[in-house]
């Protein structure tokens, strides 16, 4: 006999003022905080050394309020809040762990990405646009390269190469400025903003 099967039950909680308001600004108060939240996980450089950081402990707590609003909320959670990536080996491995119906939600992404990594289980190296080819279901609104360094004449082709990359419909690709007097090897009259006048294709 198969076993009956029963919807999640919460008790009505009188006292809360926020389930006293009615559910439509209930849905408005969630969308407008998880949209102010960023989750942010991944390897920083500590001088000689790297520590693994992760700063959202607390920033998805209302999700374990109460059943009710675990309920109300469920997956919306997950296109509304900024993933931020410190580096480019845990944003590969936070996307390979997650189911691909709840990867695929995902719409604000920033990174560390445009430098080669190297990861056991992986084929060669891999950069931005090779983890857009792996997770090809990526349907970002926002991808945001954040580089905490100098544009260098190595990077162009690999800056080109992502402008061309589908999943995502905003790019943006940010680099330190050189500081005045440097004159290190820095690419000559570098513009991004030709390079990122380029449109993705809009197939969906």
């Amino acid at each position: 006999m198969a076993e009956k099967t029963t919807s999640p039950q919460w008790h009505p909680q009188h006292e809360s003022l926020l389930l006293s308001v009615p559910t439509e600004i209930r849905l408005e108060i969630y969308s407008r905080l998880f949209s102010s939240t960023r989750l942010l996980s991944g390897w920083r450089s500590l001088g000689d050394r790297s520590k693994f950081v992760r700063y959202f402990e607390h920033s998805l707590a209302i999700l374990r309020v109460c059943r009710q609003l675990n309920a109300e909320i469920d997956d919306s959670w997950i296109s509304k809040v900024l993933f931020d990536f410190l580096d480019a080996g845990t944003l590969y491995l936070k996307l390979k762990r997650l189911p691909p119906a709840r990867r695929n939600k995902i719409r604000h992404l920033r990174a560390r990405c445009l430098d080669y990594f190297e990861f056991v289980g992986t084929r060669g190296f891999h950069l931005a646009t090779d983890i857009l080819h792996m997770f090809p279901g990526l349907r970002l609104d926002t991808f945001t390269i954040l580089e905490e360094r100098r544009l260098n004449k190595w990077d162009l082709p690999h800056v080109k190469a992502i402008c061309h990359s589908q999943g995502w419909k905003t790019l943006r690709i940010l680099f330190d400025r050189p500081s005045a007097g440097d004159r290190s090897e820095v690419a000559p009259n570098v513009s991004l903003r030709s390079l990122l006048a380029l449109a993705p294709p809009s197939s969906w």
